[in-house]
């Protein structure tokens, strides 16, 4: 699944989020409730639901032993975002025409890591901590790159590759997102 499919599954999950919480502000979703309304599959659900709440736009009950969650809602900031529909249409937008052009490639290497990061056989705790260096490579990116800031890229990389160890469709994206930023 591309960038642009995410990004729309994402709108739909916000609007079924969205209608419940007209319905009642504090009115939960269950997993089978939130693909029933948004017309979303078991996997688009986990490999977007946890993005909505990582920024803050879902708020999620979780359970001890799944790899999903027990209900979720809107929070105030998702209600901000669906109701300013400029903020929601520039985040996730309509594809009315066909597929949104690709963002580059270095962006959608990113963002396919940190889902699988998501997913990744690891604790809680570990899954956070890399998230937040994904975030942080992303972040230097934007950057001047200097020496000292490559250097400092180049140990968060081993670190991230260290937690995929074995899965080798991600560490093919992590050694393809090295070789473009080494052409850069």
């Amino acid at each position: 699944m591309g960038v642009a499919e995410n990004r729309a599954v994402r709108r739909r999950m916000l609007l079924a989020f969205y209608e419940a919480y007209q319905t009642h502000p504090h009115l939960m979703l269950s997993p089978k409730e939130v693909m029933e309304t948004a017309d979303v599959t078991h996997d688009e659900l986990l490999r977007n639901i946890f993005y909505l709440e990582e920024h803050g736009l879902v708020e999620c009950l979780k359970g001890f032993g799944t790899a999903l969650f027990g209900a979720a809602k809107l929070t105030a900031n998702g209600v901000d975002v669906v109701e300013d529909e400029q903020k929601l249409s520039e985040l996730f937008p309509v594809d009315e025409d066909g597929p949104a052009p690709p963002r580059d490639e270095l962006s959608e290497l990113l963002e396919r890591i940190s889902i699988d990061a998501r997913n990744a056989p690891l604790g809680q705790q570990d899954i956070d901590t890399l998230i937040d260096e994904l975030e942080l490579i992303r972040k230097s990116l934007e950057r001047t790159r200097t020496p000292e800031r490559m250097k400092k890229i180049k140990t968060l990389f081993g670190w991230v590759r260290a937690s995929f160890d074995g899965n080798e469709s991600v560490l093919r994206d992590i050694r393809r997102l090295v070789e473009l930023i080494r052409e850069e």
